[in-house]
């Protein structure tokens, strides 16, 4: 196996396995089978003066501020009040 990760600036953006050895692209970096199964993405890298990875460190998502939609019961008990409320 060939074990590859897509960068942006010092992010990591994905990581990839193939079964061949690939042409990377200039966004594109080889890593260890053991530092593959390690990366939790999103990341931030550091790399030597000869372009290896030296540390990189879990960059963990903000938490999701998306409004959740009320269950069904939620929704109905809610139409419910307000019919209520509607014909006094």
């Amino acid at each position: 196996m060939f074990y590859y990760i897509d960068v942006q600036e010092n992010k990591i953006i994905s990581k990839n396995e193939i079964l061949y050895l690939a042409e990377l692209t200039e966004n594109q970096i080889e890593i260890s089978e053991e530092l593959y199964n390690q990366l939790q993405l999103p990341a931030t890298f550091e790399i030597d003066e000869e372009g290896n990875i030296i540390s990189f460190d879990h960059t963990p998502l903000p938490p999701d501020t998306t409004p959740q939609t009320p269950i069904s019961e939620e929704r109905i008990a809610a139409f419910e009040e307000a019919m209520l409320i509607i014909m006094g």
